[in-house]
């Protein structure tokens, strides 16, 4: 992969193509997202880990609802809003990633 979004080599600037551009940013993009993926994947799990023991949760289960569905309306729900959450607060994190990653 091309480093950066620098111009190939004896290429001008306004003959890079879109493709070509979109070729040049994914080594960093997935620099920078790998590095962020681990902590929130971790509190995404012990967050529904936790949903998923709660007394709402075991009312749902008594009442019938099971496997997919039950994650999905009650564990989905009251997990998002913290996943979400988490992704915000990495954005500091992402810039100065990108400044270390483009150096």
């Amino acid at each position: 992969f091309p480093i950066g979004l620098g111009v190939p080599a004896g290429v001008l600037a306004e003959q890079v193509t879109l493709a070509d551009r979109i070729r040049h940013i994914i080594l960093p993009a997935l620099t920078l997202s790998i590095i962020g993926i681990a902590p929130i994947a971790l509190h995404t799990r012990q967050k529904l880990i936790d949903v998923l023991e709660s007394d709402y949760v075991r009312f749902a289960r008594a009442r019938g609802e099971k496997g997919f569905g039950l994650v999905r309306r009650h564990g989905l729900r009251n997990i998002a809003l913290p996943a979400v959450t988490l992704q915000f607060t990495s954005f500091s994190e992402l810039f100065g990633g990108a400044v270390l990653a483009e150096q």
